[in-house]
């Protein structure tokens, strides 16, 4: 009697022997060569899901599409490779693409597409940081007036930027890989369409938004506000200019109140105070906006002062505009990036407007001089229709590099007082007597920018301090609107008033300017000498030069004392002189010989 197998012996003899054994080894060889092919380094499924897209690791990363256009991505902040996939659309095809159809009808009426629009889809983790760097198609231009936008679903959204002449390239550095980019020609006001407001003069200003901000309140130190009402004039109120009035913490530009603004960014109870305070004053005096100008910040407390922009603008109502002014950045050194205490990026996604200051140096408004050096980086890091040059109205002093308001007046101090040249007071009829404007020793003495029209002098102060001083000039705000057009900015605004004490009637004046391309609107300055005798009447009378003040005058056959004075007369500001001292000379009366004897 036979005994029979146990099952479990009877399976593995079925499984060891024929075409059983032969199918599960083929079954376990076919599922490690998968594993090997679908585990890195082979990764074959990632690879069949992702045919069409580049893997892209941390660092350097060229992507192109099936014609070869391309884009280079650097990404940062990633735990594995990130697989990329390029679509390049021409701009004229946008409306044809089933992807981008919502996007290329919802182009903004102020912009223009210019090249391609690069449709980014990628797969895995987002990066943390991504640099894009794209190349300007051949014949688009300039370069000065490109911007990078991006689709983001609803619409299109300005990208920080920095523009590479040398490369002819555009750059991003963005906390974010977009779906979208293109590179965007920026339009002139009215040119593909009109920004708002629509407030527009004629004239120069015919494209330009023009804005007045009176320096209209004070920071307390406890975040209330102090008023320091600005008269302005009803023809002014009557226009078509917008008045944003300003809060500021100084009161003289040389004694900046740094602290009372320092102190409010760390105090959250005091923001919330000046906040209720601001809007307060907004509500009850219906402004169409308010604009800052806080100066002296601690660079540590950037964050803070974003912080407390973002809190303000939740505030205010939504039809008021919240508008910024920075200081003027300047360049670490020669071929280093511009640096500035503000953080402009954050600030321009936070407010409505920033306020950037010009130079008052002429030389500044040259062709790649200082003012589009600090305009083609600014445009980079706020979008160009956020951004507003603030023309100073007044004349400006520089000590040391820092800028301030001067009145009229005060302007001509350091000009130069009358001095007589030769060494004695007493004359003869008949003798030749010089006199001149003496200025410090270290004065330039009046100077002229030939090329603006720009009345300026220097000189170094008793405690080594390096003065500039320009005189008001009306060709300065032409300087500024042309550099407004041509960067495509948001307009022009005025920081204050031409000064009514100096007898001007400060609307007519801006009226002029703004609706004339007369050249004789630059400021001309003469100096006027005048001679009298001690009884008032005059003797004589010249008109000369700013720049060569010296005068000669004979002295007369009738002897006596006469006064010499001079006086700074400017052909904007008819009938109101700055005088400039005097002094008093002696004319010998010559004593007669004896008479002859026949």
């Amino acid at each position: 009697m036979s005994s029979k197998p146990k099952p479990i012996i009877f399976i593995f003899e079925k499984i060891t022997k024929g075409q059983l054994s032969r199918g599960i080894i083929f079954v376990l060889m076919m599922t490690v060569i998968l594993i090997f092919l679908l585990l890195p380094p082979v990764s074959l499924a990632d690879r069949l899901l992702n045919i069409g897209y580049h893997r892209v690791g941390p660092g350097n990363g060229v992507i192109s599409d099936s014609n070869g256009e391309q884009i280079i991505v650097l990404l940062t902040g990633l735990k594995r490779s990130l697989w990329v996939k390029l679509e390049v659309v021409s701009g004229a095809m946008l409306t044809a693409d089933d992807t981008l159809f919502t996007a290329g009808k919802n182009i903004p009426p102020d912009l223009k597409i210019s090249g391609p629009v690069y449709h980014i889809q990628h797969r895995g983790d987002s990066p943390a940081a991504a640099k894009l760097i794209i190349s300007v198609p051949a014949g688009v231009g300039p370069l000065h007036t490109l911007d990078l936008y991006t689709w983001n679903g609803e619409i299109w959204a300005w990208l920080p930027n920095r523009k590479i002449s040398a490369g002819n390239v555009i750059e991003a550095e963005l906390d974010f890989l977009p779906e979208t980019v293109a590179i965007v020609q920026s339009g002139n006001v009215g040119e593909f369409g009109q920004r708002q407001p629509a407030t527009f003069l004629p004239g120069l200003f015919t494209e330009m938004g023009l804005e007045l901000n009176p320096q209209e309140f004070l920071l307390n130190n406890n975040g209330s506000l102090i008023a320091t009402p600005v008269k302005i004039p009803p023809e002014i109120k009557e226009s078509a200019v917008t008045i944003i009035p300003t809060i500021r913490n100084w009161n003289d530009p040389q004694s900046i109140l740094s602290n009372s603004v320092n102190n409010l960014l760390r105090n959250p109870e005091a923001q919330q105070r000046h906040i209720k305070a601001i809007v307060e004053i907004v509500q009850r005096n219906t402004y169409q906006g308010i604009n800052l100008d806080y100066r002296g910040i601690d660079p540590g407390l950037r964050q803070e002062y974003t912080g407390f922009l973002t809190q303000l603008r939740r505030a205010l109502p939504d039809n008021t505009y919240l508008s910024v002014q920075v200081d003027m950045p300047r360049p670490l050194s020669a071929g280093e990036d511009i640096s500035s205490p503000y953080d402009w990026q954050a600030i321009g996604q936070t407010v409505d407007f920033v306020k950037v200051p010009t130079s008052p140096d002429p030389s500044a408004f040259a062709p790649g001089g200082e003012m589009e050096t600090m305009l083609d980086w600014a445009v980079g890091q706020v979008n160009r229709s956020k951004l507003q040059l603030l023309f100073r109205v007044h004349s400006v002093e520089q000590i040391n590099g820092i800028t301030y308001d001067l009145n009229y007046q005060r302007a001509w101090v350091q000009a130069g007082e009358v001095k007589l040249v030769n060494d004695s007071d007493t004359f003869n009829p008949g003798q030749k007597i010089e006199f001149t404007l003496s200025a410090p020793s270290t004065s330039t003495g009046v100077q002229i920018d030939d090329a603006t029209g720009t009345y300026w002098y220097a000189y170094v102060d008793e405690k080594n301090r390096h003065h500039t001083v320009y005189l008001e000039n009306a060709a300065g705000i032409t300087d500024a609107s042309r550099l407004v057009a041509k960067y495509n900015l948001h307009g022009l605004v005025f920081q204050n008033l031409p000064d009514s004490t100096n007898g001007d009637r400060p609307w007519e004046v801006i009226q002029r300017l703004l609706t004339s391309n007369d050249p004789l609107l630059e400021s001309q300055y003469t100096l006027v000498w005048l001679v009298q005798r001690q009884d008032g009447r005059v003797m004589a009378e010249k008109a000369v030069d700013l720049t060569n003040p010296n005068f000669v005058w004979i002295a007369p056959e009738t002897g006596g004392v006469y006064d010499v004075a001079a006086s700074i007369f400017s052909n904007q500001k008819a009938g109101m002189a700055i005088p400039r001292g005097s002094v008093r000379v002696l004319v010998t009366t010559p004593t007669p010989g004896p008479a002859s004897t026949p």
